[in-house]
């Protein structure tokens, strides 16, 4: 499976009005903090990301991570199982999910997630057939809704996401 980029989509669905940056980020073992503690150190390595994802586009598109020997996997969750048991040095996947599984409460508590990097900034938005213009509009106006009452703000600062005001 392909990603497909926002042109495309947009081209094929509608959307709301985006509502939460995302960004593809590098995780690695904690062990490896001093080792890798920035893009021009991950140089040499095996790194992965799920097959058709943005984590393999940003890799593609870094003239540094580029350079690696890359494997590709199924899952993001998969890249993570090859970082945690050592087949690959890093992994580059979605923030927002690396945020949820990488914690002291799973069995990811000895993976980091390398502060400073950020590939591929995205935005979320909501899609829906290209013809449903309705359902566009009551779905902005609940977005503006929980943004003016500063409901997205919380879940955001809940989540360590940015949400776009």
């Amino acid at each position: 499976i392909k990603v497909i980029n926002s042109e495309e989509r947009k081209e094929n669905m509608a959307f709301s009005k985006s509502y939460v940056e995302n960004k593809q980020v590098v995780v690695i073992k904690k062990d490896n903090a001093d080792k890798f503690a920035s893009l021009e150190s991950l140089t040499g390595i095996k790194i992965c990301a799920e097959s058709g994802s943005a984590g393999e586009d940003a890799i593609e598109a870094d003239a540094t991570l580029s350079t690696n020997e890359y494997i590709d996997v199924s899952a993001q969750r998969d890249a993570l199982l090859e970082v945690k048991s050592g087949t690959c040095d890093a992994c580059v996947l979605d923030y927002v999910l690396a945020k949820a599984v990488i914690n002291d409460y799973t069995d990811y508590s000895d993976l980091m997630i390398i502060d400073g990097i950020e590939l591929a900034k995205e935005e979320y938005a909501i899609g829906f057939r290209l013809e449903d213009t309705e359902t566009v509009e009551k779905v902005n106006a609940v977005i503006d809704k929980l943004l003016a009452d500063g409901t997205l703000k919380a879940l955001g600062e809940k989540y360590g996401v940015n949400v776009i005001e």
